[in-house]
């Protein structure tokens, strides 16, 4: 069985969904350290000008050390309105923007203890509109004993023991240079690292494609067909 774990991203890049299909088990890391500056609290979509800008979901001030699910959001800003306000620049142009849009609406609408939830939420909001079924779990539920982690690439092996049968660790690309493939091979399992290849498809006319933008961006100009086809266009190193 395949295991990815991964810290839960706000409506993440098609590469992040790319994993999370070709997994048997899947599990958002919500316990580790909120990073700045990343793709926990906001992501990319285009402007009107084919340029790409960021959403953002603003969050309060936290500790340094706080964890994702300790991330509180900042319900005193008026950002959902400003978010489905910059999703409007789809509306002449992507073919998918009414469904698309209900989706996001969807998902922020809602009130969240923390950014974790939100994100989960927009993850499985994706999911649902492409009919993907999958096995998701939160780090912050299992019984893992963090204390047995002596150094970060060494989560996915503590986590695999929480799963029978799990004998692969699925990681992004990024990752050949962090983790220690000999720790994992020592403890019975392979890992690999999957570098979806991101297909152009028609953003707007006359303007150059703009790849690794947020899932709501592929959703806005292809079906969940061709989504699910795209899902299964990658690199196993």
């Amino acid at each position: 069985m395949k295991l990815a774990l991964h810290q839960p991203y706000f409506f993440p890049y098609i590469g992040y969904f790319t994993i999370l299909k070709n997994v048997d088990v899947y599990v958002h890391s919500d316990t580790m350290q909120y990073m700045r500056h990343g793709w926990v609290n906001r992501n990319r979509i285009l402007n009107n000008n084919g340029e790409w800008k960021y959403i953002i979901v603003p969050i309060k001030k936290q500790e340094y050390t706080a964890k994702i699910n300790e991330v509180q959001i900042d319900y005193e800003q008026n950002w959902q309105k400003k978010i489905l306000g910059q999703i409007a620049s789809y509306k002449k142009t992507a073919p998918f923007y009414h469904q698309v849009r209900e989706i996001v609406e969807g998902v922020i609408e809602k009130k969240y203890a923390n950014i974790a939830d939100l994100n989960i939420n927009s993850v499985q909001s994706v999911l649902n509109y492409l009919g993907i079924q999958q096995n998701m779990y939160r780090l912050s539920e299992l019984e893992v004993n963090g204390e047995q982690v002596k150094e970060p690439d060494e989560w996915g092996i503590i986590v695999a023991k929480s799963f029978k049968n799990v004998d692969e660790y699925w990681n992004a690309p990024g990752g050949k240079t962090f983790y220690d493939v000999n720790k994992y091979h020592q403890n019975g399992l392979g890992i690999s690292f999957i570098n979806t290849k991101l297909q152009e498809y028609t953003q707007i006319e006359k303007k150059p494609f703009v790849p690794g933008l947020s899932i709501i961006d592929v959703m806005m100009y292809n079906s969940p067909e061709a989504i699910m086809k795209m899902l299964d266009y990658f690199d196993k190193e």
